[in-house]
C-alpha cells in the first residue's frame, strides 16, 4: 500500500498538535475561541493529553464545544471516568 508523502503526514500532524493545544487553551479559560477541525483523530489526541499528564484539562476543554464537535459521548464518558 502506498503511504501519503511526508509533507501531507507532517501537516497532520501539526493539525493534531493545533488541535490538542486548542482544546488545552480552553480547559484553562486562556482561550473562548471555539473552532476545531473536522474529522479529529480523538484516540491519538487521548493517548497524546494522557502522556503529557493533561487528559482532565483536555476535557474541560472539550465541554465548551459543540455537539458536533465533541468526540462520541461513549469516548467522553470513559474519559471523564478516568480523570476522577
Amino acid at each position: 500500500m502506498k503511504q501519503p508523502p511526508r509533507c501531507i503526514r507532517l501537516m497532520e500532524q501539526i493539525d493534531l498538535f493545533n488541535s490538542f493545544l486548542h482544546l488545552i487553551r480552553l480547559g484553562i479559560g486562556v482561550s473562548k475561541n471555539i473552532s476545531l477541525p473536522e474529522g479529529v483523530d480523538w484516540n491519538t489526541m487521548e493517548a497524546l493529553a494522557t502522556q503529557q499528564g493533561l487528559l482532565p484539562i483536555m476535557v474541560d476543554g472539550i465541554e465548551s464545544l459543540t455537539d458536533e464537535k465533541r468526540p462520541p459521548k461513549e469516548l467522553l464518558l470513559q474519559w471523564i471516568g478516568l480523570t476522577m
